[in-house]
Formats: structure tokens, sequence, C-alpha cells
């Protein structure tokens, strides 16, 4: 969003610097906003707060309402948030682009449960696995373009370089909306393009799809919450999440720029701004995020499972399952 940079005179012999004749001109890129590395991590941790106040809330709306206007309600109202951002940013108070990063992070938080919701209507139970692997390909892919592209737009963009780089993504993501809300049905059963067997095939392969005829009379059953919290494989899981989310890109001149969740960009813009940046500062990050990816890696090894609970079945196939066990 900006660049804000500060020299030191340290005699260190590991500090960073920009040539080795002392007594050239250097130029320093200035961004046009004064925030120093704590006030740039607040400011990208903002939208974690709104995140995680609303992803969990966000996949059960999407089971019960349909997946496909709540997730594009979310991607609509990132649209205007992101189009609305330089603006903010230039003419209104600190607080309210603030603000605005936590509203777009409660409303982006209903994208990616929605997502997975459904997936649960219309993709089958034994191939689950390997079409998950696409849309996390994708979402790796717009990354990686979406880093390089902004880039180049904060350099050479239009509207004052920077601005760009939201309106940019504002039209991008326009252009995907009109696809999701042209193609995409929450039920199957809803698709013009389906076939009857494409529709048979799905409903057959689908433990517990809401769509099928031979689910329409069954009784809704209730979300074992206390046993979901208490499960020691889904806490393995959300602790080797919650710390796998908690590192530094490390490469970038601030470096909350490319940090996640809401306490790393804060703790790595102390470190940065307490010291006078040199590579021992730096080591310090680094450490940091690889022992933190490897604790959260051993977390999960040791008491995760990828096998489907008994809290997750119904009275049925816990049945079924117990007299496969005893065959």
């Amino acid at each position: 969003m900006s660049k804000f940079n500060k020299s030191s005179s340290s005699s260190s012999s590991d500090v960073c610097v920009t040539g080795a004749d002392d007594n050239s001109t250097k130029s320093h890129d200035t961004g046009e906003f004064d925030w120093d590395e704590s006030t740039q991590g607040v400011i990208l941790g903002a939208f974690f707060y709104g995140y995680l106040v609303l992803q969990v809330l966000g996949g059960r709306l999407a089971e019960i309402y349909g997946a496909k206007w709540l997730c594009a309600g979310g991607i609509a109202a990132s649209i205007v948030i992101n189009a609305l951002t330089p603006l903010i940013a230039r003419s209104a108070p600190y607080w309210l682009l603030l603000a605005s990063r936590v509203v777009l992070g409660m409303f982006q938080a209903f994208i990616f449960p929605s997502s997975f919701a459904l997936l649960t209507k219309w993709i089958p139970d034994h191939e689950r696995s390997t079409f998950l692997a696409f849309p996390t390909l994708g979402a790796n892919i717009g990354s990686i373009v979406t880093t390089a592209l902004s880039g180049y737009l904060a350099e050479h963009g239009f509207a004052g370089g920077w601005p760009s780089v939201f309106y940019v993504a504002a039209m991008t993501a326009s252009v995907s909306l009109l696809f999701w809300v042209f193609i995409v049905k929450s039920e199957p059963k809803d698709h013009p393009w389906i076939s009857e067997h494409e529709l048979n095939y799905i409903h057959s392969n689908i433990a517990a799809n809401n769509t099928s005829v031979d689910n329409k009379d069954r009784p809704k059953r209730s979300v074992p919450w206390l046993k979901v919290f208490t499960s020691t494989q889904v806490l393995s899981f959300l602790v080797g999440m919650l710390l796998y989310g908690m590192y530094s890109g490390g490469d970038n001149a601030i470096a909350a720029a490319f940090t996640t969740g809401v306490i790393t960009p804060l703790v790595v813009g102390y470190i940065l701004e307490a010291s006078d940046q040199t590579q021992r500062q730096w080591g310090y990050v680094f450490y940091m995020s690889a022992s933190i990816n490897i604790l959260g890696g051993l977390v999960f090894a040791i008491f995760g499972s990828a096998r489907r609970q008994d809290w997750d079945m119904d009275d049925e196939h816990q049945t079924e399952e117990i007299t496969i066990t005893k065959i």
C-alpha cells in the first residue's frame, strides 16, 4: 500500500546497505503515507480481525441458505471496498481505513467457507480430496500473479501507482463475479446444464446430500459442537493451521506486507522497528517463522487424523462401519 523507509547510522557489520561507496548519492523511495512498520502491521492485520469473527459462521450460513449468493455477496462487497480504499486512505481519517479493512475481512470470511460448502453438495466423497487440489492451486496461482502484478502496478500503474492495484483487483473480481452468478448453482438439481445421469451419480455418491430424494424426509441432525471442539483431531488441525498462518514473507522492505494473521504483523513490525533492521534482526524473523511452522506440523502429525470421525456420521453409517470392523 505504501513504502516507508528509514535510515540508520549503525556501525555494525551486518547492517544492510545499498552500496559499497558511503560517499555515493543514495535515493530512497518514500511512500505517500508516513507509516512506520508497526502502523503498517496494524493496517494489514485489521483484515484478519474481521475474517476471524465470521469465518465459522460463514460456513454454517452457506450450509443453511445456500453457498452461491453468500459467496457472491462476499465478492461484491470486496469489490466495492477495494475500489473505495484509495479514496478512504487519502481523504478519510486513519481509523476509517482500519474499519474498512475489518469490514473487508468480514465479507471475505464468507467466500472460502461458502466454496467448501458448495463442494459438499457437488463433489462425491471419493473425489473430494482430488478436487480440492484445484481451488487450492487456483488460490496459489492467483497469489503469485497478484503479487507480481501489484509490484509492477505500484511502480508504473495508473491513478498514481498504488491505487491501480486496488482498481485492477476490483475489476478482475467483477469479471469473476459475473461468471459465478450466471454459472454456479448451490444445488446440483437447480443447474440447467446437468444431465439426469450426472445428477443421479452425484446423489448416489454423496453420503449426506440433503438434496437427494432419500434424505428429504430424514430429520435434520443437530451439529455436535461439543464433540467437534473437544476432538483431538480437530484441535490439532486448528493448532496446525493457526501456527502455519503465523509467518513472514521476509523478502520485502515492508515486513508486514507478506505476513498473515492478526498477531504476526504486529510482532514482525515491532522487531524491525525496534532495531536497525540488520541481518541479525531479519534472522530472528526467519527463525521464528520456521520454528512456528515446524511446531504446527508436528502437532498435526502426532495428533491429527484424516479418518472420518464418528460424530460426523449418522446412526446408519456408524452401524455400517461397526459391522465392517467386526467382519
